[in-house]
């Protein structure tokens, strides 16, 4: 029997929609972009391909690269659940990442993310309608 808490890339295709959905509102969202990881689920040949390609293990899921406040861009890496922790080679990468000043954070659901975003932004209200299949 399926799970009923949501996969990874559910959570992260809930937030692009979300991410989309504003971009006309919110330019900047435009240079967003997710980042594979093969090491997740791919298949041997795909994941040494992307190993080849330069694909770096721990590095986070999406990255918004512009800057607001004291932060040079944005790094979200997403987690099935609360329980979902960042492993030890990913902490590592995301404090050599905020040591290079982003922000680093660790979501569990796409509206969190979206939330996260938005504030990053500083857009202060959010009218964001639900997703079907998002909770």
């Amino acid at each position: 029997m399926r799970s009923l808490t949501p996969t990874e890339h559910e959570v992260q295709c809930a937030f692009i929609q979300l991410c989309r959905l504003h971009e006309s509102r919110y330019p900047a969202l435009a240079l967003a972009y997710g980042i594979p990881n093969a090491g997740a689920g791919g298949s041997r040949g795909q994941a040494g391909k992307m190993k080849a390609e330069g694909a770096r293990p721990g590095i986070p899921d999406w990255c918004l690269p512009v800057a607001s406040g004291q932060h040079i861009g944005l790094y979200i890496e997403f987690k099935r659940d609360k329980q979902g922790k960042a492993a030890t080679h990913q902490k590592s990468i995301h404090s050599r990442l905020r040591l290079a000043g982003h922000q680093v954070e660790v979501c569990w659901d796409a509206e969190q993310a979206w939330e996260l975003v938005r504030r990053y932004l500083g857009i202060v209200q959010s009218s964001t309608p639900p997703l079907a299949g998002s909770t």
